[in-house]
C-alpha cells in the first residue's frame, strides 16, 4: 500500500504546484533583490513547501522556523487572535443595526445545522480538518484539537470569544455516563458548569452518551428509537438524523468524549 492509495481526488496537480512555486520564487527574488530575505516556516506542515520555495529563489536568503499553537490551547497566540477577530466581527455586525433602525443584528459563532453545508464549501484547514468535511461546532475547536482533551483550556478559549450579545457562542461538550458516577464526580461536573458561566459562557450543549452505544446505534439506528442526542444547537432522535449528521455526532462523541 502506498501513500497515494487513499487519495480520493487530486485538487492541484504536481505540475501546477511546480509552476506556482517557480512563479512565487521569481516574484520574491524580484521584490527582495538587495534586501535581507528571511523565509519563515510554520512547523511542521510547511517544511516540504519551504524546501521547494528556497530552490526557486535566486537571491541569497536565510530560513527560520516557528511553532504556532492552535485555538483552544489555552492563551496561545491563536487564542489571542481569536479574541481580536471576535471583537472586530462583533463590532462590525452591531454597526449594521445603526443603518437599519428597528432591526437588531446579533453577532455570533454559531454554525448550528450548517456545519455540513458550510464544510462542503471549505478546503482543508490547518487544524487537521480534511477538505469539505464539516466545520467545527460554533466556537468549539475542531474535535481532537489536543490529544489530552484539555477541557478547561478549550472552555477558557470559548469564554474569551463571546460576542457579548445573547447565547451565540456555545460550548459543545461530550461526556461519557461513567464520568458522573459518585457524588465527587457529580460535584466536579457541577463545579465545571458553574465556573464556565462565571467565566462568561452563555450556552452549554451537553451529550451524555456511551461511546459503544452510539456506535451500535450508528450501525442500526432502528434498534435505538429513543436515543436522543444534542446535535449542534438542537436536539433530535438519533434515528431521525441523516447519515451525514449521524456521522458528525458519532465522530465528535468518540473523539472528544
Amino acid at each position: 500500500m502506498s501513500m497515494h492509495d487513499d487519495i480520493l481526488k487530486v485538487l492541484v496537480s504536481e505540475e501546477e504546484l511546480k509552476a506556482k512555486v517557480a512563479e512565487l520564487g521569481a516574484q520574491i527574488s524580484k521584490d527582495y533583490e538587495g534586501k535581507n530575505l528571511v523565509l519563515v516556516s510554520i512547523l511542521k506542515g510547511s517544511v516540504v513547501f519551504m524546501a521547494d520555495l528556497m530552490r526557486a529563489v535566486s537571491i541569497p536568503c536565510s530560513i527560520d522556523f516557528m511553532v504556532v499553537s492552535s485555538y483552544g490551547g489555552g492563551n496561545t497566540i491563536s487564542d489571542q487572535w481569536a479574541v481580536k477577530i471576535s471583537e472586530s466581527y462583533s463590532n462590525q455586525v452591531r454597526s449594521v443595526s445603526q443603518k437599519y433602525p428597528g432591526y437588531q443584528f446579533i453577532p455570533g459563532w454559531f454554525s448550528w445545522s450548517n456545519t455540513i453545508v458550510l464544510g462542503k464549501q471549505v478546503g482543508a484547514t490547518p487544524n487537521g480538518r480534511h477538505a469539505f468535511e464539516p466545520i467545527n461546532h460554533g466556537a468549539n475547536p475542531h474535535p481532537g484539537f489536543r490529544k489530552d482533551g484539555a477541557l478547561t483550556a478549550m472552555s477558557n478559549s470559548i469564554c474569551a470569544v463571546q460576542p457579548g450579545y445573547g447565547n451565540t457562542a456555545p460550548v459543545q461538550l461530550e461526556l461519557d455516563p461513567g464520568m458522573g458516577r459518585g457524588e465527587e464526580a457529580v460535584q466536579k461536573i457541577a463545579d465545571y458548569i458553574m465556573t464556565l458561566f462565571e467565566q462568561g459562557a452563555t450556552l452549554l450543549n451537553i451529550n451524555i452518551v456511551n461511546g459503544q452505544q452510539i456506535l451500535e446505534a450508528d450501525k442500526d439506528p432502528s434498534k435505538y428509537p429513543n436515543l436522543v442526542v444534542r446535535v449542534t444547537g438542537f436536539t433530535a432522535y438519533f434515528c431521525s438524523l441523516t447519515p451525514e449528521f449521524r456521522k458528525l455526532v458519532v465522530d465528535r462523541i468518540l473523539i472528544q468524549g
